[in-house]
């Protein structure tokens, strides 16, 4: 039965998506997620119209707390934050599990005087993206192992206080595994 119903979901988020037509003018956002077990894997735009592709979640997630440390920031634009960390290298739950897809919830402080805001996240071999939304999930790290530190840090192209702190707090790191 719930395997029904997470087809019937697929099939109508499907359909909502295809005929949306904001969709084809998104930027495409990596493997959100869709919250009933499933993950996007692919969507594009073909002569037929707009397509998504789902696979199903097969394993879990883990949510970490806060980074350490749990604020970092920023005195000039157009440079690199300071570094945030989480270290999930002994994290056993982990233990031979490959990344599916992740996301890192922030929040910046002060909210305003600021713009071309850009934060990435790192994996412990120094490979990098960016993930423009907060809390959205992103799949630029699949098939790598879960347990190694992430790492995270920010820039903006303008702010308006030079000299003064922008703050951004890494609330969360959360990884979807297989």
């Amino acid at each position: 039965m719930k395997k029904l119903f997470l087809l019937i979901t697929a099939l109508l988020l499907s359909v909502f998506l295809f005929c949306s037509p904001s969709f084809a003018s998104s930027p495409a956002i990596n493997a959100p997620s869709n919250g009933i077990g499933l993950h996007i894997v692919s969507t594009g735009h073909s002569a037929l119209g707009n397509y998504v592709v789902f696979a199903p979640a097969t394993g879990g997630s883990y949510a970490t707390g806060a980074s350490n440390p749990s604020d970092i920031a920023i005195y000039y634009p157009n440079v690199w934050s300071s570094v945030g960390t989480w270290d999930l290298t002994n994290v056993g739950i982990l233990a031979g599990h490959t990344v599916a897809g992740v996301a890192v919830t922030w929040h910046t402080f002060p909210t305003y005087g600021f713009s071309g805001f850009n934060l990435a996240l790192f994996d412990g071999s120094g490979n990098g993206y960016y993930l423009p939304f907060s809390g959205v999930e992103y799949n630029d790290f699949v098939g790598e192992s879960c347990q190694q530190k992430w790492t995270t840090q920010f820039w903006v192209s303008s702010w308006n206080q030079p000299g003064y702190p922008l703050y951004v707090y890494p609330t969360q790191l959360t990884i979807w595994y297989n």
